[in-house]
């Protein structure tokens, strides 16, 4: 007997004297399954998968399904990269049709098993996760065995079915992990695509994981494409035994590369297309037409295009050096963040065709929304460099693309793990304010473990790497000290952990008064100040309050900000607990608020950012405008200002002072505009104001001027309708001209 490698050094097994493998199909099967045990790639996938169904910890029957469902999605990349690694140890020798229908099936069958352990470790993460100690045992549902059960049989088992037997159809011509795993991204981002064109009814049909037919479609179409995807595999897996023939002489690595990465590339430019025009003609960034992955794991939408970025950078870094030896790592790394960004370009540019297409040439694409785009190709051009820099520092492929998914998987589960800021999550805050410095930092990394991975891979390196490595690495440490000195020096930082634990400290302590008669805001006269260059907003002014109901109010509490500074805060009642910290105050009447009867409520807020805002912050400060929400420099009488009746309404009369060369906008009629103190001010008056939706702040001026000036102080004319804003300028004799959209009404003096 003679043991046989390919040309990795792998083993392949025993093998007869004359070449010919010895054994059949039961043989060949416990062979692969020794190797996938033994291998790194069963392991790593199975823990990944229990990872992503623990940090979810569902519970309720319908959630347990449902989170096995969407992590069918990580789970068939594993399956696809667990049987091209099989086939890839399918022997080269030459057998008879039986003999070699036995060796690929042998190898089929171990690959698929290893597969559907996987997809079991995601049903044993989500056990785990039911059963964590520190979970609430009140709000847990009853164990059962039958969504595990249902849930094994209806998506695990089919879905790595499914999954292996599309992968064997292409490995058969291929016979390399790389290509099968491009071809397996290639379909998930025609997928994708067709799902943001179409919708959820049509992906209900083209999903080959039911994912979408599950969750949206209802259970008829979800048996119809469960039973429709298992033909397909089965059909499959009938051509792959046709088709496979074994290789008679070596493979064509360079060429596969090339077709491989082509397809990539034509795939992910076509789900930038798709995901470009809903951005432009939608103005919100579209999800993933699966939604998030799991809860606690936060799925980019640009995912397929991620994982087209870290396959073609371990291509070129692993083509390069078969090709040309002496090119560099900061070379390639260059070269490739230019391929990424010209994809960007023109995924942007043909997104921007999309739009217009399904738009039907009515008015086109929304051009300011594309401003967002930036933000997520900047992300990926990071990526790229950082990809590149990691293949070359693991110095295998396999390890360097199992390296960058951890990275990815790390970014997405870092938030739920109580790790989220910023200086170790590879990404752009949602915050303006900080997205530019955070942004620099990131590119400073990607060039320092660029520069690193070049010193690492050649013996001699140069006095002129050497100083740009210092420079990049003093860039690097200086930004991020600048980052950590304006969120945890000038702000008081806080993790969703500790935002978690506030909340629960309120509702603890004043949970009950949800339940309790609490006055209600009649009317609101408010003034507002708006310093966008020092981002800080004050507020003062008086509410009244009446009791609506039927009985008595006793006792309540007044709400605020807690990290607004209470400058005063006056009610004719006693106060009788202060929790300024929670952001509540507590309040008895004596004697009682009577039904009908009223009070008045005087107060004055203040709220400043000195350094980079928190991302859940809703008061949003920058050079176009700041928009401010009534629950983030009000206080609110009751309990939770978001159990407020939306048929509740108040009267408001507002006055908005902000910078000069900027707008106050809020709900309401225009009453007057004018200029005191180099400051414009802006007042304005509602009847009836929801407390929920109340949000006011101030905006650059829309439209166009003559100069900025129209020569008339009666009877002007402003084009907008009820967006016209215009500021009377100190002498009263000279107004500014602003607006948009259609119509014409005429100024308010």
């Amino acid at each position: 007997m003679a043991r046989s490698f390919d040309r990795w050094g792998r083993n392949r097994g025993l093998t007869a004297r004359g070449g010919r493998p010895r054994g059949g199909f039961r043989e060949t099967f416990l062979q692969e399954c020794r190797s996938q045990a033994g291998g790194v790639l069963f392991p790593l996938a199975a823990a990944t998968l229990f990872l992503l169904a623990f940090l979810g910890m569902a519970n309720a029957p319908l959630a347990i399904v449902s989170a096995q469902h969407v992590l069918a999605i990580p789970a068939a990349f594993w399956s696809v990269a667990l049987v091209a690694t099989a086939m890839a140890r399918v022997p080269c020798t030459q057998s008879g049709d039986r003999r070699r229908l036995q060796l690929l099936f042998g190898r089929i069958a171990g690959g698929a098993l290893a597969a559907f352990l996987c997809s079991c470790a995601a049903l044993l993460g989500t056990l785990a996760g039911a059963a964590a100690p520190w979970l609430d045992p009140a709000r847990l549902e009853p164990f059962s065995l039958e969504p595990y059960w249902q849930a094994l049989w209806t998506v695990a088992a089919p879905n790595a079915f499914i999954a292996c037997g599309l992968a064997c159809v292409v490995a058969v011509h291929v016979r390399g992990v790389y290509p099968v795993c491009a071809a397996a991204l290639v379909l998930l981002s025609l997928v994708a695509s067709a799902g943001l064109v179409a919708g959820p009814d049509t992906l209900a049909w083209l999903d080959p994981l039911g994912t979408v037919a599950f969750l949206q479609a209802g259970p008829g179409a979800f048996l119809t494409n469960r039973l429709a995807w298992l033909g397909a595999a089965l059909v499959s897996l009938v051509v792959a035994g046709w088709r496979f023939r074994p290789r008679t002489g070596p493979a064509s690595t360079v060429r596969r590369l090339s077709l491989s990465s082509a397809a990539l590339v034509v795939a992910a430019w076509v789900y930038l297309v798709v995901w470009t025009g809903r951005l432009a003609a939608g103005g919100v960034l579209p999800a993933l037409p699966w939604g998030d992955l799991v809860a606690g794991v936060d799925a980019n939408p640009l995912l397929p295009v991620q994982l087209a970025v870290i396959a073609l950078a371990g291509a070129l870094v692993y083509a390069g050096r078969g090709i040309r030896r002496d090119v560099s790592v900061g070379t390639q790394a260059g070269v490739f963040c230019c391929i990424v960004s010209g994809l960007w370009v023109l995924g942007g540019v043909g997104g921007l065709v999309f739009a217009w297409a399904v738009s039907d040439g009515a008015g086109g694409p929304a051009l300011r929304h594309l401003t967002l785009y930036a933000v997520p190709g900047w992300e990926l051009v990071v990526l790229a460099g950082v990809a590149v820099a990691v293949h070359a520092l693991a110095g295998n492929r396999l390890r360097g693309t199992l390296a960058m998914l951890l990275i990815l998987l790390w970014d997405a589960c870092a938030v739920s793990l109580g790790f989220e800021h910023v200086l170790y999550r590879l990404g752009l805050p949602e915050t303006p304010d900080s997205q530019v410095t955070v942004g620099a930092y990131w590119s400073a990394f990607a060039v320092v473990l660029a520069l690193v991975a070049h010193a690492l891979g050649t013996t001699s390196v140069g006095a002129g790497w050497r100083a740009w490595l210092a420079i990049a690495g003093v860039a690097w440490a200086g930004l991020g000290a600048w980052i950590f000195y304006n969120t945890n020096v000038l702000n008081a930082y806080e993790t969703a952990a500790d935002v978690a634990t506030y909340r629960a400290e309120y509702e603890r302590r004043f949970g009950h008064y949800a339940a309790l008669p609490a006055p209600r805001v009649l009317s609101l006269d408010l003034a507002v100040d708006i310093h966008p260059e020092r981002r800080a907003v004050r507020s003062r002014g008086t509410m009244l309050l009446g009791n609506t109901g039927a009985a008595p109010v006793t006792e309540f509490v007044v709400s605020f900000p807690r990290t607004a500074r209470v400058e005063a805060l006056s009610i004719p009642a006693t106060l009788v607990e202060r929790a300024d910290a929670l952001g509540a105050r507590r309040y008895v009447f004596d004697p009682p608020l009577r039904p009908t009867e009223r009070v008045r409520m005087t107060f004055g807020l203040t709220r400043e950012h000195a350094g980079f805002p928190r991302p859940d912050s809703r008061i949003r400060s920058g050079e176009d405008g700041t928009c401010v929400a009534a629950g983030d420099i009000l206080p609110y009488p009751g309990y939770d200002a978001s159990l407020e009746p939306t048929d509740s309404h108040l009267r408001l009369r507002i006055r908005l002072g902000t910078r000069l060369g900027q707008e106050g906008v809020a709900p309401g009629r225009r009453v007057r505009a004018w200029r005191e103190n180099d400051r414009g001010y802006f007042e304005y008056e509602a009847d009836a104001v929801t407390w929920p939706r109340l949000t006011f702040g101030s905006r650059r001026p829309c439209g166009r001027t003559h100069g900025g000036r129209v020569e008339s102080d009666r009877d002007s004319l402003v084009e907008g309708g009820d967006s016209a804003q215009a500021l009377v300028a100190g002498d009263g004799a000279v107004r500014r001209r602003h607006g948009f959209g259609g119509g014409e009404e005429r100024l308010v003096r």
